[in-house]
């Protein structure tokens, strides 16, 4: 974990003095394509990552609409040699983002439904265990989208996450995704 934050922090600070001031395409009638990465942990005996491409488009300015699928993976490896747990995650929902102010900074807010399918399987000294599951996740989020030019954005959001299902408890978590939009007009 300490070596992606090393990792994004040199690449932002690349960018961050390696660019002039920059005007945003945030304006009705533009296209915004782009990616998220989130959950993001390599370490040992445990792998996470989830990935989320975005396509919007500005019905007014500074607020976009859209789609955002997702999928995600995880793998944990037990302290029992042999044994392992893997998750694998995909979905799509819409969203909502909008964009404060003008000029190369600009704040932003965000929420977003998703509806998930997650599939798991389970090794263990017992046989495999597999399980499928379907659930609604919704997101809210604040960040701050920095323009490297009139086309590219580099974003951080931190997002709160509510995920539930029908029959069971509803579960809540924070957590920070960064990622890039290039916008189309």
């Amino acid at each position: 974990m300490k070596k992606t934050f090393i990792l994004i922090s040199a690449i932002f600070s690349f960018l961050v003095l390696t660019t002039e001031k920059s005007f945003a395409q945030t304006d009705q009638g533009n296209f915004m394509v782009g990616s998220s990465i989130a959950n993001l942990n390599f370490d040992d005996s445990n792998t996470s990552i989830s990935f989320s491409p975005t396509l919007g488009y500005f019905v007014i300015d500074n607020l976009a609409i859209g789609l955002t699928p997702t999928i995600s993976h995880s793998s944990t490896e037990s302290l029992i040699p042999g044994q392992k747990y893997k998750t694998t995650t995909w979905g799509i929902g819409p969203f909502a983002r909008y964009y404060i102010g003008d000029g190369t900074v600009k704040p932003l807010v965000h929420a977003g439904y998703s509806y998930l399918s997650s599939k798991s399987k389970d090794d263990t000294s017992n046989g495999v265990i597999e399980t499928k599951s379907n659930y609604s996740n919704v997101k809210l989020g604040a960040g701050v989208a920095y323009f490297i030019n009139d086309h590219v954005s580099v974003d951080g959001i931190v997002n709160y996450n509510l995920l539930f299902s029908e029959g069971n408890d509803s579960q809540g978590s924070v957590g920070i995704s960064f990622g890039f939009q290039i916008f189309l007009d």
